[in-house]
């Protein structure tokens, strides 16, 4: 069945084609009708002329024909019959009736046929034109109604042409919408050059993102499981052995079980943290412009005291420089990558802090002097849980620049990792702007 769409498409094409029809009957038929007057009484004097030509040659007044010319006009033919009236040169009737129809006007010329005989001709014209007037003939009411038959086919035909593409895209939305997440667009629509095309490419596009989501979901779940599951593992095993060997080193065992429910609240907390990052979207009426000289001096102040043998180096940052966004979330993500590179850094080597304004964004960098990473594993460094070196590496849980990235990108930013090539791992991050104007603002 037919959606109420395509039946508003349809009226609108037909209302529009009909209106079209209107405009040129008003332009090309002129409500006062003087070019047709003319035209008509044209065609009557010609008629007249080969009447009078029918009678001087003995034809019968009565087994006059209606006359057809060859012109396609309006009120030809018995119509104009009845608009001729002959006179002989002893102004007596040879021709048509005396009587004038209403609301017509009256004009007289005089003829001299080849005979030499001398006649005068009255035609009688309507004063304006009436279009109902011309639709009564036959004739033009037929091609009238196939114009109009041809119209409604035209608007049937262009808006099945727009509903269908939309029924498919509907299908596939409801087959998204019922879990089938591998349904996608046919590759006709994809490659329209048109509004629908470009619905088609956003929809597939949005297709293989909510793919992606509920893939790294459910990778999620595996890993949050994975991860819980280890230190429940060593709580369970620790309570078995306190159980089976009561003894005084009991209290040893204790402080393991609590430094397993420590670790355990934190990486819960971490995956809090990481899910929050997705649902709770920035709010951009609230966000502010941060400064990013004070930020990051409060920040490495509380870093310095947990990692004292790492000194951290701050380049030149201008005390103006400043990015729109939320300060404690800004904070918390350039909190884990500079944590993350004291981690990975030798004693008594340098992390550098690098942040300057590029055209209308500002460049962060972070960069530690450590091993860096395999550039094969460089990608995967923002997946959650995932641990470069994962034999070597058994701190953090690897969600760390994961909240990063998720922070960075709610603020319009791009976070990039890189090898550095004198060695160490680099963070470059990149954000908008903000006018001085607003930075004296924070």
């Amino acid at each position: 069945m037919l959606s109420s769409l395509f039946w508003k498409i349809f009226a609108a094409f037909l209302t529009a084609n009909i209106l079209a029809m209107g405009l040129v009957i008003y332009i090309f038929l002129p409500a006062d009708g003087k070019e047709l007057r003319e035209f008509h009484k044209e065609l009557a004097i010609n008629m007249a002329k080969t009447i009078i030509g029918r009678i001087e040659s003995g034809e019968s007044v009565q087994l006059l024909q209606p006359y057809q010319s060859g012109l396609s006009a309006p009120m030809k033919g018995r119509f104009l019959l009845k608009r001729i009236l002959i006179l002989n040169d002893q102004n007596k009737v040879i021709f048509g009736s005396e009587n004038i129809q209403k609301n017509h006007q009256q004009s007289f010329i005089n003829y001299h046929s080849d005979s030499g005989h001398q006649y005068r001709i009255r035609i009688s014209t309507p004063r304006k034109f009436n279009i109902f007037q011309y639709l009564s003939n036959p004739r033009h009411t037929v091609r009238f109604a196939i114009v109009f038959l041809f119209t409604v086919v035209a608007s049937f035909i262009m808006s099945l042409l727009i509903i269908q593409p939309l029924k498919k895209l509907k299908k596939h939305a409801r087959s998204l919408s019922e879990g089938n997440m591998q349904s996608r667009v046919e590759k006709k629509l994809l490659e329209r050059n048109d509004e629908i095309g470009d619905l088609s490419r956003e929809l597939d596009e949005m297709a293989n993102t909510l793919d992606n989501l509920i893939n790294s979901k459910q990778q999620l779940l595996h890993d949050v499981s994975h991860e819980l599951r280890a230190p429940l593992g060593r709580l369970q095993a620790i309570s078995a052995i306190m159980q089976q060997h009561p003894d005084a080193s009991n209290d040893i065992k204790v402080k393991r079980i609590e430094r397993e429910c420590i670790r355990m609240n934190e990486l819960i907390q971490e995956i809090l943290d990481y899910s929050r990052m997705h649902y709770d979207q920035d709010n951009k009426q609230s966000a502010t412009p941060v400064n990013l000289s004070a930020l990051f001096r409060k920040l490495v102040e509380g870093i310095q005291l947990e990692y004292p043998t790492h000194p951290i180096q701050l380049n030149h940052i201008d005390a103006q420089l400043a990015i729109t966004g939320h300060a404690k979330r800004l904070n918390r993500a350039f909190e884990n990558i500079l944590r993350n590179a004291c981690k990975h850094t030798p004693e008594q080597s340098r992390v550098i802090i690098y942040a300057q304004q590029i055209n209308k964004h500002v460049e962060i960098q972070i960069r530690d002097h450590g091993p860096g990473v395999d550039d094969a594993e460089l990608s995967a460094l923002t997946t959650p849980f995932y641990r470069a070196n994962r034999k070597n590496n058994t701190e953090g849980y690897g969600l760390g620049l994961s909240i990063s990235q998720r922070i960075i990108r709610h603020h319009q930013g791009v976070m990039k990792i890189s090898n550095h090539p004198q060695g160490g791992l680099l963070v470059s991050m990149t954000f908008p702007i903000v006018t001085t104007e607003e930075s004296l603002m924070a």
